[in-house]
């Protein structure tokens, strides 16, 4: 499905991705493993086709399933995938909206990300250096003087801890990994 081009054609699968969806519930324990998996491939083909259509119906989509399948038990396995998933979804919307609800859900999210076990270390210090530099250039812009909250218009305390201790060879190699990264996205976010 995230190799569908055509706008028209999006339009159509987005049809039969709405009707698989509501065919999923309930979820039974006999295919909970596919259900999972068909949500994950539901959301991301509507996030997908927000990024061709630029429809933000589709990414209203993207991030209810994405949701959604964080409220599904036994999930537990998928959250770190899911959580990185939801961010950028929540991203793309909040910079068409400047909503500042989904800011404050971004900045929830990434800590619940950053200390969920399931997700390796290097992608776990990757999430954590995304939070870090996105703090970074928003505390630019923020005039807030309290001192816990480095975001004026953010809801909820948080903080960047790094909430594990990584080896040196495993700082070294994420800190490779995601130089260019950062570099780019730096760039993206201040010019």
């Amino acid at each position: 499905m995230n190799n569908i081009t055509d706008k028209a054609v999006v339009e159509e699968a987005a049809k039969y991705c709405r009707l698989l969806l509501t065919s999923l519930q309930p979820y039974s324990d006999d295919v909970m493993t596919v259900t999972l998996l068909t949500l994950c491939a539901s959301g991301n083909f509507f996030l997908h086709a927000f990024e061709l259509t630029n429809n933000p119906e589709f990414l209203d989509e993207s991030i209810d399933v994405y949701r959604g399948i964080l409220e599904v038990p036994r999930s537990q396995w998928l959250h770190f995938w899911i959580y990185g998933k939801l961010i950028q979804a929540l991203w793309s919307r909040f910079e068409l909206s400047k909503d500042l609800s989904d800011f404050d859900e971004i900045m929830r999210s990434y800590p619940i990300a950053v200390t969920n076990t399931y997700g390796k270390e290097h992608d776990r210090f990757k999430i954590s250096c995304e939070w870090a530099l996105f703090s970074r250039i928003f505390e630019r812009s923020s005039t807030s003087t309290h001192t816990r909250v480095p975001f004026r218009c953010c809801k909820t305390p948080w903080y960047f801890p790094l909430p594990w201790k990584c080896s040196i060879s495993v700082l070294s190699q994420c800190a490779v990994m995601s130089r260019n990264y950062l570099w780019t996205m730096h760039h993206i976010k201040c010019t």
